[in-house]
């Protein structure tokens, strides 16, 4: 029996989730606060002293190994001015446990809470589609439009990772069906509108996973966790097959924004493979800002200025994985990855929860590829409540089958 949250904890949670909406709309790197106030209700649940009351899954034990040497890492990384993000590694490693423990406790209408929630976000971010951002210029502090429109672009980005696990939490209603259908109108709308193609990828990603989970529920999300870790082993090496960075330099076709990223690629993979201790073990945590620093800049054609050939991070989280922790951190992610899939697959869901995490999935793995950085706190809290979601729309505790 799962304990009951306090009339405390509940209050908390119900102040998050009344924020997440402001959050994707207006200011998307407080979603990290939404995701603080309702890991701070699932710390109680979390007694890693007593092992019979709450046990770590054997798929997180490699994730944890690697959380531990990105820390350690700090000691031998360039970026000297970063080593600070040792402390907050374990941090946040806490605060996602803490979410998750959170969602195995909540009240039985928590989950309608959070649907809700989603909704409304999704819904205020429809109508910033149709009318070129209109809730941001009507509320101060004015910016300048571009600033504003690549900021409600991120938080459709975080719409979409949260998007399957608010249409799991409300799909127990009559009125599911079409809530889903308006949920995901909306953010399409917000996707075309700000004109982000990642956006748009990640959400037909994660409509094709839903088809493919509805399917073979059983069998779709483990086989996306699976094509997560072979990202993990092939990204690294795939982008060593590019042309060399002087050739992809000079490319002329395409968005500005996607060659870019082919030289981003070719020269994070060229400082990944300098040298064997780098290969095997990695520059260490957030090397990838220096790496940018020593890279420069060089004159993309159709560009009005320079381009960085490797701006804050490199565009893509298997990348960065390989350069800052070496085939020792792809490995250790591609174990976890398998090690998820396999648990997974053992599970006894309801059907809307595996066809939401297959989507979720599906959109992660977009963002991961092509967008994301290990680093950006956000893009983490983004995955993390979309887990607390999931969890919430399972009831809480992941049943498995009867062993024989």
């Amino acid at each position: 029996m799962t304990a009951r949250p306090g009339r405390l904890a509940g209050g908390i949670r119900a102040l998050a989730l009344g924020l997440l909406p402001a959050a994707l709309v207006l200011s998307h790197r407080n979603l990290v606060v939404v995701l603080v106030l309702v890991a701070l209700t699932g710390l109680t649940a979390l007694r890693p002293l007593r092992p019979r009351t709450w046990r770590v899954p054997g798929w997180v034990w490699p994730l944890l190994v690697l959380t531990g040497y990105l820390a350690l890492s700090s000691a031998w990384t360039p970026s000297v001015d970063d080593r600070d993000w040792a402390l907050r590694i374990p941090l946040v490693a806490l605060l996602v446990a803490a979410a998750i423990a959170a969602a195995r406790t909540a009240g039985p209408g928590e989950a309608r809470t959070f649907g809700l929630a989603v909704l409304a976000a999704c819904l205020l971010l429809g109508v910033e589609g149709l009318t070129g951002g209109a809730i941001r210029d009507l509320l101060p502090p004015a910016g300048a439009p571009d600033r504003d429109d690549v900021a409600t672009a991120r938080g459709v980005g975080l719409a979409v990772l949260l998007l399957p696990a608010g249409i799991a939490c409300l799909a127990g209603g009559r009125a599911g069906r079409p809530l889903a259908i308006l949920m995901a109108a909306s953010v399409l709308v917000g996707a075309l509108a700000f004109d982000v193609a990642a956006n748009a990828i990640a959400l037909a990603a994660a409509g094709g996973a839903a088809v493919l989970a509805w399917l073979a529920p059983r069998g779709a999300p483990s086989a996306l966790l699976v094509a997560l870790a072979a990202a993990f082993l092939a990204a690294p090496l795939a982008s060593l097959l590019l042309p060399d960075a002087a050739i992809l330099e000079g490319l002329t076709e395409g968005p500005a924004s996607w060659r870019q990223r082919l030289v981003i690629w070719r020269t994070v993979a060229d400082a990944a493979s300098a040298d064997a201790a780098t290969l095997l073990l990695g520059a260490g945590q957030h090397a990838s800002a220096a790496l940018g620093e020593a890279a420069g800049s060089y004159d993309a054609p159709g560009a009005p200025l320079p381009l960085p050939r490797v701006p804050t991070h490199p565009h893509s989280v298997f990348l960065q994985v390989w350069y800052e922790a070496g085939a020792l951190g792809s490995l250790l992610a591609a174990a976890g990855a398998v090690l998820a899939a396999r648990s997974l697959s053992r599970a006894r869901l309801p059907r809307p929860v595996p066809v939401a995490a297959a989507a979720t999935l599906g959109a992660a793995l977009v963002f991961l590829a092509v967008d994301a950085s290990l680093w950006t706190l956000w893009r983490g809290a983004a995955l993390a409540l979309a887990a607390y979601g999931l969890v919430l729309a399972g009831g809480g505790v992941v049943r498995r089958p009867p062993t024989r």
